[in-house]
């Protein structure tokens, strides 16, 4: 009798967009298994930083004793995730190496870096404002106290750089860059968007609250579960995961169209900002009921930034590639 082997399970493994994949499942695994293990390593700091003179002439250990203090299960959970996932990026990234050793990130010098950031920046910023601050003149939503514009600046922009450099060099460089080498640009942009919405929809829901003397070793795969229960509900699919997504297409397409990832940082990060800005000087005013299905919770949600985003990348990508073809 003759046996035969089927590899037809070892090559899915070699495949790129598998091992991403399993990426993520085990960043998820890993981040609920740390999660309550850094709850309680900060609530420890906490503790030890509250002991009389045990911050003395060390006011950085204090401020860092009051956020441990004050963070609650879910944002340790965040903190975890991210943890897990840049622990287990340095074996993605070593798997997803050619065999020449590069990463081969289809990346390519960018002469006209800096318009381009500005051009995606300034239109994706400004956009986004008008249309909060149209809803905000209808009475949708009502301005808050504007004694912290300087510091709203400030955070605003620190989020929208930080969120977009980082996120822009892991999605549409690492990723795009490596599933480009053996796969056509369609299925890479595909999954590249899919991906990225997910991954930003793996968040707790901000109305939940868990208790910090009921956290114990399965409070994590808790909030796993509640996480992806959100799956199963239509109307949030469609109301955040549909903006997402097409954040994420718009991103990505810039990248291709480019070949660089100025023109996608500018975007992202105008983005960021502008929803950083709006939140933090706004509060809401009507009611879901009243303001669905065009606007939701915040300017992510609704059936207008979905609009916006996609009119907002067509208008910067078109600018952006006719200035390139006019200068080439």
């Amino acid at each position: 009798m003759v046996c035969y082997v089927d590899m037809s399970s070892t090559n899915i493994l070699r495949q790129d967009w598998v091992k991403v994949s399993l990426w993520l499942v085990g960043t998820m695994v890993l981040g609920a298994v740390l999660a309550p293990w850094i709850f309680n390593a900060g609530k420890s700091l906490a503790a030890w930083v509250a002991a009389e003179d045990s911050r003395a002439g060390i006011p950085v250990i204090g401020w860092v004793g009051e956020m441990a203090d004050h963070a609650d299960f879910k944002r340790y959970f965040n903190r975890a995730f991210l943890v897990a996932a840049l622990i287990l990026m340095w074996p993605l990234i070593r798997s997803m190496r050619s065999k020449d050793g590069t990463s081969g990130f289809s990346l390519e010098k960018n002469p006209r870096r800096w318009s381009h950031l500005l051009i995606g920046w300034v239109f994706a910023s400004g956009i986004l404002l008008a249309m909060g601050f149209t809803f905000q003149s209808i009475g949708f939503f009502k301005m808050t106290d504007p004694a912290d514009w300087g510091s709203w600046l400030t955070t605003a922009l620190i989020a929208g750089l930080g969120a977009a450099i980082m996120e822009e060099f892991f999605f549409r460089g690492l990723l795009m860059g490596v599933l480009l080498r053996k796969t056509r640009p369609l299925p890479v942009l595909i999954f590249v968007t899919t991906f990225f919405a997910v991954i930003h929809f793996l968040k707790p829901p901000a109305n939940l609250i868990i208790p910090d003397h009921t956290v114990d070793w399965q409070s994590g795969f808790y909030l796993v579960g509640i996480i992806l229960r959100h799956f199963l509900e239509p109307q949030f699919l469609l109301a955040e995961l549909g903006t997402l997504f097409a954040v994420g297409l718009v991103l990505g397409v810039a990248r291709l169209k480019t070949n660089s990832l100025w023109l996608s940082i500018g975007l992202h990060g105008g983005w960021v900002f502008g929803l950083k800005l709006f939140s933090a000087c706004t509060r809401r005013e009507a009611p879901l009921d009243v303001t669905l299905p065009w606007i939701g919770d915040d300017l992510k949600t609704g059936i207008a930034p979905l609009v916006l985003v996609c009119l907002t990348g067509w208008i910067v990508i078109t600018l952006a590639t006719r200035n390139h073809s006019s200068k080439t």
